[in-house]
């Protein structure tokens, strides 16, 4: 491979080696046996790795080969995932701890696409293991897909339940000349910092700031597991930098520090995303650390724009997720007419940052006759350009032929005195149908009645709205992507003492 082709990634391991071969480059395991490389052995053992992989992994096959990377963000798996961005081979990485039902969702979706893959696996005795996985039948009009160089796909974080893999040829290949593209300017980022990643690198948003750290030589810092005294032992005792987060983390990090005081004065820069973050949670990081290094980024995996906002500009104007990085917004009715500001309707938008990722089959997207895309989300932008989202309209309650949205009455919730997290789900009801039920953590300390807070409730929400019954628990089930797992929350609810009469 010349150089014209390498990957960033490739090209930021072989400088880095050459300028400062000693200096610490990944740290996956504190405190454990092989826990740290330096930019010396990173570049030595995932070159090796990357040099196997090129040699196993079928050539040809129409552009339709691409190379499965398992990962649960230990040692070994991290090592495997930097060897394979070093290559120009397509990627998917998939998730080790998944489901056996989500992996084969992704590996039929895969086969749907006619993407033939190859598993990627470790065996210390020969570096690495690859083997065939998927081998789609050919299409019957002989089609094949045409996966550039450098692919690396991804599931969509939908909401059906049914993986969407995004095709993004262009992410792998972002080096420091294409910087003035990349958000990153936008967030307090620097080169040669140190970055703590808390999310699973097969979801987009850590995994593309993992990439981005790798580009600009960041020392990062990929603990094997999410847990909030690790994270906060981890800011204190390695200075970092940066870290994306998501608000569960923050609200789970939040509490922590509340109960052991520790050092966080080192981050310049903390981003989140991926769901609302409660205004407790927010305004907690916004005291500790200003509102000049907290951001928050609304986007899609399929990379049709983004916006970003300040913690300065959500003080300016709570609720709101920035005006567009790089992107026009649109705000539609459902007959594509443009909405003025201060109207709700569909969130359109055109990102003006290049190519765009695509999918591997078929289309999600709502598309405007001038160019936009939408992924379903519904808000409104104010008069300067800024953009305020609405509740996602899925797991909706009817209340005796009314919508109650859950997200709306979370929202209400994390505002009461006490209350740290809030998800909410709906159980049957005689009369009614449904009616919300809330489950609620506290921060520490804090004492909640159930009679406290629905009182706090009924001061904001019309009465149909009102929770039924808040329950505090210790903690709120989430998705590894941070989300509630509103699956597991329906499984949490107590019998309706009606039923036990």
């Amino acid at each position: 491979m010349n150089a014209s082709t390498r990957s960033a990634v490739d090209q930021t391991l072989i400088a880095a080696k050459a300028a400062k071969p000693d200096k610490l480059a990944l740290v996956t395991d504190p405190g454990g046996r092989d826990g740290a490389l330096t930019w010396a052995q990173l570049d030595h053992r995932t070159g090796v790795l990357a040099a196997a992989l090129t040699e196993a992994v079928p050539a040809g096959g129409g552009g339709s080969w691409a190379v499965e990377v398992d990962n649960d963000n230990v040692a070994s798996s991290v090592l495997l995932l930097i060897a394979a961005l070093r290559t120009d081979i397509p990627i998917v990485v998939m998730d080790r701890l998944g489901s056996d039902d989500e992996q084969q969702a992704t590996a039929d979706e895969l086969r749907r696409a006619g993407v033939s893959t190859v598993g990627l696996a470790r065996d210390d005795s020969s570096g690495v293991t690859v083997q065939p996985r998927c081998r789609p039948q050919r299409d019957p009009a002989g089609r094949w897909p045409n996966l550039a160089p450098h692919t690396l796909i991804l599931a969509s974080g939908g909401t059906s339940g049914s993986p969407k893999l995004v095709a993004d040829a262009s992410l792998r290949r972002t080096g420091p000349r294409h910087g003035a593209l990349r958000v990153t300017r936008r967030l307090n980022w620097s080169a040669d910092q140190t970055q703590l990643v808390t999310g699973r690198l097969h979801h987009s948003a850590p995994l593309t700031f993992f990439i981005y750290g790798l580009i600009d030589a960041n020392l990062l810092v990929v603990p094997p597991r999410f847990a909030p005294s690790l994270a906060v032992q981890l800011i204190g005792e390695l200075r970092v930098n940066w870290l994306e987060a998501t608000p569960f983390q923050l609200e789970r990090m939040g509490a922590w520090l509340q109960r052991h005081p520790s050092e966080t004065d080192s981050i310049r820069g903390l981003l989140h995303m991926s769901a609302p973050c409660p205004p407790a949670t927010k305004n907690f990081w916004i005291s500790r650390l200003g509102p000049e290094r907290i951001f928050e980024i609304y986007g899609a995996t399929e990379g049709i724009g983004l916006t970003v906002a300040s913690g300065a500009e959500w003080l300016a104007r709570p609720g709101t997720v920035g005006r567009g990085f790089l992107t026009q917004i649109r705000v539609l009715d459902e007959k594509m007419t443009r909405l003025r500001p201060g109207t709700d309707g569909l969130i359109f938008l055109r990102s003006l940052g290049g190519p765009r990722p695509v999918y591997l089959r078929g289309s999600g997207l709502l598309l405007s006759p001038d160019g936009f895309s939408s992924v379903g989300d519904r808000g409104q932008l104010d008069e300067d350009g800024y953009l305020y989202l609405e509740p996602r309209r899925i797991d909706l309650i009817n209340v005796g032929g009314e919508n109650v949205y859950p997200a709306e009455v979370e929202q209400v919730l994390v505002r009461c005195p006490g209350i740290a997290g809030a998800a909410v789900t709906g159980m049957a009801d005689e009369r009614l149908g449904a009616r919300p039920v809330a489950f609620v953590t506290c921060w520490p300390g804090a004492a909640v009645t159930e009679r406290a807070a629905i009182a706090f409730c009924h001061q904001h929400l019309a009465r149909f709205k009102l929770p039924k019954r808040i329950i505090q628990v210790s903690e709120i089930p989430h998705t590894p992507a941070g989300k509630i797992d509103r699956k597991r929350l329906a499984g949490m609810l107590p019998p309706d003492p009606a039923d036990q009469n």
